[in-house]
């Protein structure tokens, strides 16, 4: 509830009902949240911990997104199109997350135009993450994608292991020792 009163929604009844809809859920370290195949059916908001969105192609696993307390998490391309996820969704470190069903969510945020205002404009900064992200990957080089990547997310880097935030940057692990090296003092 606090997510939505820092939106500067209205605390009333509805908000209040509609919390109650959301349900705690826990997660141990690399417990698997939603499985490549599986249909996602759950909206999720991160409590406590890290998550990452893992797609494996040839066998190589992608590291394509990272959620953490105060973000929304879960494989939005299989929620919002009800097929089988793509990549997978694990818990990096112990995780509490409070979920809701995406079929009660949408029926819910149709009862009060300010949450469902509130939801647009979520899924609306998420979109334009995606194609700065898309940018990042097509357009940057490996520094540029790094020095990117800690500007947004700086308190990421000693929380996640090493191998995936390469993954993330798409570029070789020892590549990202030496960024952090050479920026080391800087940064």
């Amino acid at each position: 509830m606090q997510f939505f009163l820092a939106q500067g929604i209205k605390d009333d009844a509805y908000l209040n009902e509609f919390c109650q809809l959301w349900k705690r859920s826990e997660y141990s370290k690399n417990q698997v949240i939603t499985k490549e195949g599986q249909i996602e059916r759950h909206i999720y908001f991160v409590l406590d911990g890290l998550q990452k969105s893992v797609f494996v192609n040839n066998g190589k696993e992608h590291v394509v997104a990272f959620t953490y307390p105060g973000t929304f998490s879960g494989i939005p391309d299989s929620l919002f199109a009800q097929k089988p996820a793509k990549c997978t969704l694990s818990a990096v470190t112990p995780t509490a997350l409070l979920g809701i069903n995406f079929e009660v969510f949408e029926n819910e945020i149709q009862k009060s135009s300010t949450i469902n205002a509130l939801f647009a404009k979520m899924l609306k900064s998420v979109l334009v993450g995606t194609i700065e992200r898309h940018y990042e990957l097509q357009a940057y080089s490996m520094e540029e994608r790094f020095l990117a990547f800690y500007k947004r997310s700086k308190h990421l880097i000693n929380q996640l292991p090493r191998k995936d935030i390469a993954s993330y940057l798409n570029i070789d692990p020892t590549n990202l020792s030496k960024l952090l090296s050479k920026h080391s003092r800087t940064l």
